[in-house]
């Protein structure tokens, strides 16, 4: 027994001096510090085993011991090794050249310089806050890279993989069902979706529904976890990223004063700098037709444009009275009290709930648009 106790004696100095080695050469590096850990309990278990072969003072001291250990290994792998005495240095800054737009960003040289022998610019937007293209002006201006050929190349998909995952899952769990409720009422219940009363009773029974069922679907799906992030929701991941990193851009904005008012919304946001640098020869983007001088190219000398593009979504007339319009409202509640609260096959009731109110205006009210 006296053997066993001896084993463990020499155990535990061996795992000290580990521990004490960990301590000096591996701060930070949690990996091998779990490692060492999970090493230091495994001899708490096996000591356990045995207690009745130590003395009271003994094993008391072996398990403070092992606590001590692990305590210290823990703070180690959350301290890091060098930690930061200075702030961030300021790789970015925003100055006015007295032209119009917004303020000229300048990037610096060095920093520049060292993060293109490691990075694209591609993968270099996110660390400097700034856009691809950006980068790549800068690195242009600085002589660190040398101007391309222009390329022009259309194409319909960049890579959205996150927005497009985004729009299949709220079609599958969202509009879908409408689509197919919408495609139903046409099929067997008598709408006629170009007849405007019929479209102006679609709103009427379902439009607050519709809003109130779409804000539900995006509050579930901020607060679902997401892979590849920890498990955090994006509502975490806007929250957290909000305290840990501040408001992205914030303190390089500059906001105009009252003397710098926009007066010209067809100037205002407008990347100066970068429409002078094009006007050069140094677009990456080709002028828009054959033969086209740079400065009568894409994005130049334009002005404001003829027209813009727009969805116009004119919101239908009620052609009811407010005296109709309420004995509408009373008939349909009566009939389907409670309604919103019946869960599963809800999208049945709602048809007949369509079919009822076309029926109290065409046949109650008398009104043959119907």
């Amino acid at each position: 027994m006296s053997t066993i106790v001896t084993n463990f004696r020499a155990l535990h100095e061996v795992l000290c001096e580990d521990v004490g080695r960990a301590l000096h050469t591996q701060i930070g590096d949690a990996p091998r510090l779990r490692s060492k850990i999970a090493e230091i309990m495994q001899f708490r278990l096996s000591a356990s085993q045995h207690e009745n072969l130590f003395e009271e003072q003994e094993y008391f001291e072996l398990c403070e011991s092992v606590r001590a250990m692990v305590a210290a290994l823990e703070a180690a792998c959350h301290r890091s090794a060098n930690p930061f005495n200075q702030p961030p240095p300021q790789i970015i800054t925003a100055s006015r050249t007295g032209k119009k737009g917004r303020p000229r960003l300048e990037i610096n040289k060095e920093v520049l310089k060292q993060s293109l022998n490691l990075r694209r610019p591609q993968k270099l937007s996110q660390e400097f806050g700034v856009s691809a293209q950006t980068i790549r002006r800068h690195a242009l201006e600085h002589g660190l890279r040398e101007p391309g050929l222009p390329v022009f190349q259309r194409i319909d998909n960049v890579h959205n993989v996150r927005i497009e995952r985004l729009w299949v899952d709220y079609n599958t769990g969202f509009t879908n069902t409408w689509y197919q409720f919408f495609h139903d009422l046409e099929l067997s219940y008598g709408l006629h979706h170009e007849n405007p009363w019929h479209i102006w009773l679609l709103h009427h029974l379902f439009l607050h529904t519709i809003n109130k069922e779409a804000q539900v679907w995006v509050d579930i799906w901020n607060l679902h976890k997401m892979r590849g992030t920890g498990s955090q929701s994006p509502r975490e991941m806007f929250h957290f990223g909000l305290m840990r990193q501040g408001m992205r851009g914030i303190g390089l904005m500059v906001m105009p004063t009252a003397d710098e008012a926009v007066t010209d919304y067809t100037q205002y946001g407008v990347d100066w700098g970068f429409m002078n640098l094009a006007s050069d020869g140094e677009d990456p983007l080709p002028p828009m037709e054959a033969g086209q001088p740079p400065a009568a190219g894409y994005g130049l000398g334009h002005g404001e444009p003829a027209r813009y593009n727009e969805v116009l979504c004119e919101a239908p007339d009620c052609s009811l009275s407010d005296n109709q319009l309420a004995a509408l409202d009373e008939h349909v509640e009566n009939t389907f009290e409670g309604l919103e609260d019946v869960g599963h096959g809800v999208m049945e009731l709602r048809k007949g709930l369509w079919a009822t109110g076309l029926e109290f205006c065409r046949v109650d009210l008398g009104e043959v648009n119907f």
